[in-house]
């Protein structure tokens, strides 16, 4: 779900401004990333990199959303104190 909400950030946006918070690395392909370090056992890491995604451009979520990464941030020891951007309606 944060890839597709990132996905409707570079739909609107187009090429985003050099420097900008949407010119990131593994933004666009945040998703592979995340999904390779879950096959490579480095749960941890892909925890942090979904971090990454929401904090960077910073990307609203719904509050079910937010709460869950909270949480999964929390068993993988990830620390969220804040980094997240505010919660957004659930939609």
């Amino acid at each position: 779900r944060v890839q597709a909400r990132l996905d409707d950030l570079f739909n609107r946006v187009g090429q985003p401004e050099p420097g900008s918070s949407l010119d990131q690395a593994g933004l666009r392909d945040g998703q592979s990333i995340v999904d390779d370090y879950v096959r490579h056992g480095e749960v941890g890491l892909a925890v942090e990199h979904l971090l990454y995604m929401v904090v960077e451009p910073p990307v609203n979520l719904p509050p079910s959303d937010h709460q869950l990464l909270v949480g999964v941030c929390l068993s993988f020891g990830v620390s969220t104190d804040g980094l997240l951007p505010p919660v957004d309606g659930d939609a």
